[in-house]
């Protein structure tokens, strides 16, 4: 049963249905050289089917009840330049491209 479809059955039992999470990727980009990643927008969305080719709308969410909200984000450490030009020698010296993530 897909969310648009729900609405027809107005029934609000969740024990029938199998609802699944699909969160998003990190999105990998480069600024002069250097690997930087946001969240898609939205990070995360609800689904009735297992391969998430539906996302579930606000209003099917509201039918169904309550669900978990999630608040991503990333964290990491900086690197100062003489620590990350030291690792970016050090990888093109194996022969890879810094920017790119071949030699993780």
């Amino acid at each position: 049963m897909f969310p648009d479809q729900f609405n027809k059955y107005n029934d609000t039992s969740l024990s029938q249905y199998s609802i699944y999470l699909f969160i998003a990727l990190l999105r990998e980009f480069a600024i002069s050289s250097i690997p930087h990643f946001s969240l898609h927008d939205p990070p995360y969305f609800w689904s009735m089917d297992q391969l998430g080719a539906t996302p579930m709308s606000q209003e099917t969410q509201t039918l169904l009840g309550t669900f978990p909200e999630f608040q991503p984000y990333i964290h990491g450490n900086n690197w100062d330049d003489l620590q990350y030009l030291a690792v970016s020698k050090y990888i093109r010296y194996r022969g890879f491209n810094p920017s790119e993530s071949k030699y993780a």
